[in-house]
């Protein structure tokens, strides 16, 4: 019994050591066309948190991913015959798929869908001239809101990037500096960074 208790404490010290940190599973799935690639007998998901890329054959142009994340991180899926196209995706638990070459089916996700269409539509609210900076003005809130709700989690990666090209330097700049430290770390946000802190010099 004593013996039993030694190498239950001993296990019990080892997870406190190693943090017990619990994965969330996912899957990613969906076919060539959810994604709008036009063909591959191979797929790859990559992200900064996942051990090694997974792998996916592509089986009559349906593909299906399982893997795990210590927390909800972006991936990104590549075809093996070119690095130049990807398809964005939040890894986080449960079960992805994709329409319109969106994610979605898990709450981060659909965040990102229901974001990216607000934005859409913002554009599309202010069709004439004269209402250019009134529709400035709307999307650079509608993308500081997003950001500020979701400043510690890969929806504020997702909103940065997407930010490119729909608002000026100095506002992404800012999106940038109001999401958390984890977030200005991503590779890529922090490449932005640099870029666009050269450009509004």
């Amino acid at each position: 019994m004593k013996m039993r208790r030694f190498f239950l404490l001993i296990a019990a010290t080892a997870c406190l050591a190693v943090g017990c940190t619990r994965y969330q599973k996912f899957t990613a799935q969906g076919t060539l066309k959810d994604i709008k690639f036009a063909k591959a007998d191979t797929l790859r998901l990559e992200s900064d948190l996942l051990e090694k890329p997974v792998f996916a054959v592509v089986n009559d142009k349906n593909f299906v991913f399982k893997g795990k994340v210590k927390e909800p991180a972006i991936g990104k899926i590549f075809s093996n015959s070119s690095r130049r196209k990807s398809q964005f995706l939040i890894l986080e638990k449960g079960t992805i798929s994709f329409k319109d070459g969106y994610a979605c089916g898990t709450p981060l996700n659909d965040s990102t869908v229901a974001f990216t269409e607000r934005v859409k539509a913002l554009a599309h609210k202010y069709p004439n001239p004269e209402d250019r900076e009134l529709k400035k003005e709307a999307i650079e809130k509608e993308f500081a809101t997003f950001v500020s709700n979701h400043k510690d989690d890969p929806c504020a990666t997702y909103a940065i990037l997407l930010a490119k090209n729909r608002i000026e330097p100095k506002m992404i700049l800012k999106l940038i500096d109001s999401a958390s430290p984890k977030i200005q770390k991503d590779g890529d946000v922090d490449a932005m960074k640099k870029i666009l802190t050269m450009s509004v010099k």
